[in-house]
């Protein structure tokens, strides 16, 4: 208990507490929005065609047909079977598999001893006394303190028996640079430079509407960044074909990736897969622009058809509170990486 004490204030002076308490809101709020929507219609459905204390069925029994009430029987199995099932899950979250979450730093260790002249005296998190591993069995070893207090306190945060990998992003992206970054490496830049031709914010409605002057309002800036930045000004588009970005792009493009260490290769890439945009993942990562920001603009155009027809439950909340959770965590992810 006096570990855990100790590493929780040493999370609150690094700074990564409000960044970790930010992340597990939005799974929170993830975790709310997945719950199944056609449990939830059919309870609705149910409650207003089934017979209630005090409310008058809609149908009268004498006109009712037969595939009324099956209908009505079949929504009240589907209600039940939901209630059994939170009641299941809610009694199986007892216990976990290890009591004691500890931060240590291990002076044996290097990073020339361990491959990674990045790495000096690193960071380790302890389940148990035990060093975390990778699902890949590799031990992990962490560059800065910030960074492995927040994914201790992800497993710490965990209270079921079962651990629940979607509501430890950090961990996924940690795992991820340490198991598959340095096999995948060039051919996850390859794969950033193809998607860099079909980039979202590159792609425009025709000129003259009004989601055109939107996008040109809130892209452009970010293209006249690039410019500055990298020296080049990505080609825009204005139908569902994708053009070939001018190869000097490109080449210049590639550079920026490779001169990226896999930790942060890593954090782009997901970025760019979250936004659909190679650009806004390199805007987030230079800190130019914001979180909330960066799923603006990458929700332009879906944003813009909800304002034309309409929300829909059960389908734009769940993409906007997914994209939150995609978005946010590897940004995080490098905002704790160079504490």
């Amino acid at each position: 208990m006096m570990a855990s004490r100790m590493w929780r204030g040493s999370l609150r002076r690094s700074g990564a507490s409000g960044l970790l308490a930010l992340i597990q809101g939005l799974v929170r709020e993830y975790c709310d929005v997945c719950t199944p929507r056609s449990l939830q219609f059919a309870a609705r459905f149910s409650s207003v065609a089934a017979h209630s204390p005090g409310r008058k069925s809609l149908v009268p029994d004498s006109i009712a047909s037969p595939q009324d009430t099956r209908e009505t029987a079949k929504c009240q199995k589907i209600k039940a079977s939901a209630a059994s099932a939170e009641a299941t899950r809610s009694k199986a979250t007892f216990g976990r598999l290890y009591k004691k979450v500890d931060v240590q730093r291990d002076p044996n260790l290097s990073g020339e001893r361990l491959g990674d002249p990045d790495l000096s005296r690193p960071f380790t998190v302890q389940l148990d006394g035990y060093v975390l591993r990778t699902p890949a069995k590799k031990p992990l070893h962490f560059k800065t303190e910030a960074l492995a207090l927040a994914v201790a306190a992800e497993w710490e945060m965990q209270q079921g028996r079962a651990v629940l990998p979607f509501t430890m992003p950090l961990m996924k992206l940690v795992s991820t640079a340490v198991d598959q970054m340095p096999r995948d490496r060039l051919r996850v830049i390859e794969s950033l430079l193809e998607f860099f031709h079909t980039d979202a914010l590159c792609c425009r409605a025709p000129e003259l509407s009004r989601l055109a002057e939107r996008q040109a309002e809130l892209g452009d800036p970010l293209l006249a960044w690039i410019e500055r930045e990298f020296g080049f000004r990505p080609s825009k588009f204005h139908n569902l074909f994708w053009v070939e970005q001018p190869p000097a792009a490109v080449e210049a493009m590639r550079k920026v990736l490779l001169d990226m260490d896999l930790w942060e290769l890593t954090a782009v890439d997901s970025l760019a897969g979250a936004a659909r945009s190679l650009i806004i993942a390199l805007a987030v990562s230079h800190n130019r622009l914001s979180v909330s920001s960066a799923v603006k603009l990458a929700r332009l155009e879906e944003d813009f058809q909800v304002e034309e027809w309409g929300f829909v439950e059960g389908g734009h909340d769940l993409d906007l509170a997914d994209m939150k959770v995609r978005i946010t965590a590897p940004s995080i992810f490098l905002r704790l990486l160079r504490a």
